[in-house]
């Protein structure tokens, strides 16, 4: 659970198929023995694959909308241009049983949306 750290990005594969990209900061803080407040906040890159989902994060997800995600951590590796390997952990939501529920931030109420109806997302 975090939030969003922009506006979803949208975007259109080679085959046409709308995917979208959300930001997610979760917060995090621990204090030292001196009482020092250290930050441990991530964030995190989440993949909606779900075309049943798009119209709906177009529509209603913003930047600082809280979103709960449940979906698959897919982490992939490359060389970059000094030669030296760097990981990227996504976080996908595809499958039936992956889990995107949203609540709106700015509305100073937890407000429940149509995503939040969506327990588990069918494979439509």
């Amino acid at each position: 659970m975090g939030y969003l750290t922009d506006d979803p990005e949208i975007k259109t594969t080679k085959n046409h198929n709308e995917i979208a990209v959300l930001l997610v900061l979760t917060p995090d803080y621990y204090k030292t023995k001196e009482g020092v407040k250290v930050d441990t906040s991530e964030t995190h890159r989440i993949t909606i694959f779900k075309s049943s989902l798009i119209e709906t994060i177009k529509n209603y997800l913003r930047k600082d909308d809280i979103v709960y995600v449940e979906g698959s951590l897919i982490t992939t590796k490359w060389e970059n241009l000094a030669n030296k390997l760097q990981y990227r952990t996504n976080i996908e939501v595809k499958n039936f049983d992956h889990i995107l529920k949203y609540f709106s931030k700015k509305e100073e109420e937890l407000k429940e949306s149509s995503l939040n109806k969506i327990k588990n997302i069918s494979n439509l």
